[in-house]
């Protein structure tokens, strides 16, 4: 394969492989929390509404939105950065600051879904 063909699909690829395995680990999360919840309850144990509040912290989407949004706005920041001193130095003409819109317009949204979006309330 030519090089033109395999630096954008060892990018999408790398894309792809981040995903999967950030689902992979929540899976395990969660499934880690489930099993630990089933061995109390076959143990006699008894489960507290503190606990049961406390295990489902575990996979909180509010707390979820504010770490991502934070971690795409810094890879934005980052980006910017590298675009601002590939100009300084006369090798680049942009692109870099051009594709940190897309991380840092998502890393806001998060942030707004952190901020706006969940109310704690079941419907």
């Amino acid at each position: 394969m030519a090089v033109e063909i395999v630096v954008p699909l060892g990018a999408f690829l790398m894309i792809v492989g981040i995903i999967w395995i950030l689902s992979v680990s929540g899976t395990r999360k969660r499934a880690a929390a489930h099993e630990t919840l089933r061995l109390m309850i076959e143990k006699g144990q008894e489960l507290s509404p503190q606990l049961i509040k406390d295990m489902s912290l575990i996979t909180d989407p509010r707390r979820n939105d504010l770490r991502r949004g934070v971690i795409l706005l810094s890879l934005a920041a980052a980006l910017v950065l590298i675009g601002i001193m590939s100009n300084l130095q006369g090798d680049a003409d942009g692109e870099v600051l051009l594709i940190a819109v897309f991380p840092g317009m998502i890393g806001l949204a998060f942030l707004g879904l952190w901020k706006f979006g969940y109310d704690g309330k079941a419907d």
